[in-house]
């Protein structure tokens, strides 16, 4: 896997491989000559055009701005060079459009991770202009390491930030470009890795990951073997306003691999439910209402969810208050007489009129992790709840911030809140992290726009519960949902267009990525 990296590592990891020898000069060479062959491949799949506008700052991203400009030059490219340097007169205004002129691509090499302060005066104007102009021409812009004027830890625009069609980024991927501001300024994300070396017992900030650097081990169906021994899960959810939310997570696991998968939803949805299941089997449970589940649905849900090896609970299962009592009690919160009685707080040691039943480990979405949200220290009472897989706005809820502050501190946030939790946090967005409570994080480097839309959280959701079943330990389960679901997207983006694929064809691409894999 890759270190994802602070501004202080990646200074640190410099310092060392200076200490071996290495110079600012032959660094900046071999950052130059990866930048410009990255350059010259997107020119070559005709994703970049000449000429190439090279902004230059008055640091190292500027020196290796120049060295690119001149390699690219010597590889025919059209380019020309505008180097800013600080001053309080004598506009570069001027210099800046004339270099902007009929440029196709602009190379931003102006600030790095080295900046600490707000961007202001004619730098910001400059960076503005560079925007404004992408924006009007059909200019793409490419960041060296980070886009000028983003902070390189916390993705904050710090007064003015260049917003980039590509970054090239340098030695270890920056933190900073996927919390906060970063994925939207950043655009698509190229590592160059420059040969550093770490120490071995160094520890970034997270850990970095594709669909191609993790391998995710399936066992294979043994001669001899039952449907059972293949991963048993249930998956529990549905409402009149979601009934199709826990059919999507149910599918995914059995397309996936799941040998039994069952859903256990309200009985009034019965017809609606199972007009959309083949191979997945039904549990109709009692209704607090039509459509609605609640207190009195718990002791069949509990019985129910005993017999198999993970439980997925939450998929559209509604907010009404009847079903946040019962999805807290089927998760081991006391009832909601004693929940509500004054001065209460859960304990692990409360006896539990439904301890006869126990839940096997379980994944809580959606609307469960709304019901959690809703009871003060609920992961006390809750140890069959593995992983937690929220959007920022649903972790917001759990941790009572903004969704804007969840966001600016995406790995400080669920790092905390795994740590206090004592349970595994998937926190989904543009880049996907997974929090574990030893504080160490995971983080999908890769992007995949294509799943921005509506149910393909109930198949991640499924895919965690499908891994569950089969043994794997809570991170590793979540880990391998997310490059299993990654591949799938890959798939299906090539059976449809990006812009239409949607959870049902990241379902049927699930076998393919699993073979692939």
């Amino acid at each position: 896997m890759i270190p994802v990296v602070t501004a202080d590592q990646m200074r640190s990891i410099e310092e060392l491989a200076f200490k071996s020898g290495e110079t600012v000069e032959s660094l900046s060479q071999r950052a130059a000559e990866s930048i410009a062959d990255e350059i010259l491949r997107l020119i070559r799949e005709e994703l970049l055009h000449p000429p190439v506008a090279v902004v230059a700052g008055p640091g190292n991203n500027g020196l290796d701005a120049i060295k690119t400009a001149n390699i690219l030059a010597n590889s025919g490219i059209s380019v020309k060079v505008f180097s800013w340097k600080r001053q309080e007169s004598n506009s570069q205004q001027a210099e800046l459009e004339d270099v902007l002129d009929e440029s196709r691509t602009i190379l931003d090499g102006i600030f790095g991770i080295g900046l600490s302060r707000n961007v202001e005066g004619e730098a910001a104007q400059i960076i503005e202009r560079l925007n404004s102009f992408r924006s009007e021409t059909d200019a793409r812009t490419v960041s060296i390491d980070i886009p000028s004027g983003l902070h390189s830890d916390n993705g904050k625009v710090m007064g003015a930030s260049i917003v980039a069609d590509y970054t090239v980024t340098l030695g270890y991927p920056k933190s900073g470009l996927y919390t906060g501001k970063g994925p939207e300024s950043a655009g698509v994300i190229v590592h160059k890795p420059l040969g550093f070396t770490i120490p071995e017992d160094f520890s970034p900030l997270a850990w970095g990951f594709t669909q191609n650097e993790y391998e995710v081990k399936f066992p294979e169906r043994k001669v001899g073997s039952h449907k059972n021994d293949n991963g048993r899960l249930i998956v529990l959810g549905g409402s009149l306003k979601y009934p199709g939310a826990p059919v999507l997570a149910a599918r995914a696991a059995a397309r996936a691999g799941a040998g039994y998968v069952t859903v256990a939803f309200p009985r009034s949805l019965y017809y609606t439910i199972t007009s959309h299941l083949n191979q997945e089997t039904v549990w109709p449970l009692p209704e607090a209402e039509p459509f609605t589940l609640g207190p009195a649905s718990v002791e069949e849900a509990r019985e129910a969810a005993s017999t198999y090896k993970a439980l997925v609970v939450g998929n559209g299962v509604g907010r009404e208050e009847a079903t946040i009592d019962f999805v807290l009690e089927l998760l081991g919160l006391p009832g909601p007489e004693q929940r509500r009685a004054i001065g209460f707080r859960p304990s692990p040691n409360l006896p539990k009129k439904n301890d006869k039943h126990q839940i096997p480990p379980t994944v809580v979405d959606g609307d469960g992790l709304f019901a959690l949200a809703s009871q003060d220290s609920w992961w006390v009472s809750t140890p069959q709840v593995q992983i937690l897989t929220p959007h920022p706005g649903e972790m917001a809820r759990l941790v009572n911030k903004s969704v804007s502050e969840v966001e600016s501190d995406r790995f400080g946030m669920s790092v905390s809140s795994s740590k206090e939790w004592g349970k595994v946090v998937l926190l989904k967005g543009a880049y996907p992290l997974i929090a574990k409570p030893d504080g160490k994080v995971y983080l999908l480097i890769e992007s995949h726009p294509e799943v921005s839309s509506a149910g393909t959280g109930d198949v991640l959701a499924g895919l965690c519960g499908f891994f569950l079943s089969l043994g794997y330990p809570a991170a590793d389960a979540a880990q391998a949902a997310l490059v299993l679901g990654s591949r799938a997207a890959s798939i299906a983006s090539e059976t449809v267009s990006k812009n239409c694929v949607g959870a049902t064809d990241l379902i049927d691409a699930l076998p393919a990525a699993r073979m692939s894999l």
